[in-house]
């Protein structure tokens, strides 16, 4: 069953200088998300469809990047499509931190 994004008003926001970036993008397969923070800490990335059903969550764990490979949780690959990714560190969004892949198959 596909869950939903947290609504807007449950989620606090956390001021941070960072940035991310996802390469390549458009990608036929997987794509490597890249995130700068301004102190390192773990860092959670959510992965939506465009009708905003959750379909993975990678682990920064300290790290740089966080590689998706183009599946969802039970490993099925996704079709092309425009996909979503938010970022958070702590239980907080991170500043700005929405991202867009695109996947074309």
């Amino acid at each position: 069953t596909p869950r939903q994004a947290p609504p807007i008003s449950d989620v606090t926001f956390l001021p941070a200088q960072s940035t991310f970036e996802a390469f390549p993008n458009p990608t036929n397969g997987g794509v490597t998300i890249r995130f700068n923070m301004s102190l390192p800490t773990p860092v959670k990335i959510l992965l939506f469809d465009a009708k905003g059903c959750l379909v993975k969550q990678l682990n920064g764990n300290d790290s740089s990047t966080a590689y998706w490979d183009g599946g969802d949780c039970s490993g099925r690959m996704m079709p092309s499509g425009v996909y979503f990714f938010t970022c958070f560190s702590k239980g907080r969004l991170i500043g700005n931190s929405t991202g867009k892949v695109v996947i074309v198959r």
